[in-house]
C-alpha cells in the first residue's frame, strides 16, 4: 500500500484518601498519589514568499496564502490513547488563534500518568467557530480545505499499546512530560517515495 492510500482514510487524578481510620481516627493510612506529566503539541507553519504548502492525502502539494492562515481558530486537544475522534472526550483542550508567527502551541496541567495518550491538532480554514461551540466537549467536525494533525500509525504505536485513530497523534509519558511537534512537512522530490514517507509522519494535512 502507498503512502497516499495510508493516509486517504483520514479523518488524572488519582484519589488521596484515608482508610483503615480508628474509631478514634489516630491511624489514618493514604494512597500514594501516581505521578502525573503534562502534554505538549506544538504546530508550526512554514513558508515561502507568503505561501505555506501542505500534503494532501493523495500525495500532492496543497498551497494555502499566510494571510488565510494567521487568525484563524485552531483546536489541540488531548485524550486517552486509543480514542476516537467525535465520540471520546478529550481530558484537556485548548481553542487559539494562529497568531503572525504562524505558531502554535498548548501544554496541559500536569494530569497525564506514565504510559500512551493521544492528541490532536486542527485548523479551520473554512468557517467560524462559536464560542457555544468552543465550549462543547466534542470540537466541530473539520471540512475539505481545513488541515489537521497526521501521523503513520506504523511509526509511533508500540506493541500492545492501543490503536492509533486517524488524525490522532501518539505520545507517551515516561515519568516526564511528554512532547510532540508537527509541521507541514513537504518533499523537496515529489517523486521521492522516501520523502513522501517522511511527509506523511508528525505533519499537518489538509482535509479532503
Amino acid at each position: 500500500m502507498g503512502y497516499a492510500q495510508l493516509a486517504r482514510p483520514f479523518l488524572g487524578c488519582i484519589l488521596l484518601g484515608g482508610l483503615g481510620c480508628s474509631n478514634d481516627g489516630s491511624d489514618t493510612a493514604e494512597i500514594a498519589a501516581e505521578p502525573t506529566y503534562s502534554l505538549s503539541l506544538t504546530a508550526t507553519i512554514e513558508s515561502n514568499e507568503g505561501i505555506a504548502t501542505f500534503v494532501t492525502p493523495s500525495a500532492s502539494p496543497y498551497d494555502v496564502a499566510v494571510s488565510d492562515i494567521q487568525g484563524k481558530p485552531w483546536y489541540i486537544a488531548f485524550f486517552d490513547a486509543g480514542s476516537e475522534p467525535g465520540v471520546d472526550i478529550p481530558k484537556h483542550y485548548q481553542w487559539g488563534e494562529v497568531g503572525e508567527d504562524l505558531v502554535v502551541e498548548y501544554t496541559s496541567p500536569p494530569a497525564f500518568a506514565n504510559g500512551p495518550h493521544d492528541a490532536v491538532f486542527v485548523l479551520y480554514l473554512n468557517e467560524e467557530i462559536t464560542e457555544e461551540e468552543k465550549d462543547d466537549d466534542f470540537a466541530p467536525i473539520a471540512i475539505a480545505g481545513d488541515l489537521a494533525s497526521f501521523t503513520l500509525a506504523e511509526t509511533v504505536v508500540d506493541e500492545g499499546d492501543p490503536n492509533l485513530h486517524l488524525a490522532f497523534l501518539r505520545l507517551k509519558v515516561e515519568d516526564d512530560d511528554a512532547q510532540v511537534h508537527i509541521m507541514n512537512r513537504v518533499p523537496s522530490d515529489w517523486d521521492d517515495d522516501d520523502q513522501l514517507l517522511d511527509a506523511f509522519i508528525n505533519t499537518i494535512l489538509t482535509v479532503p
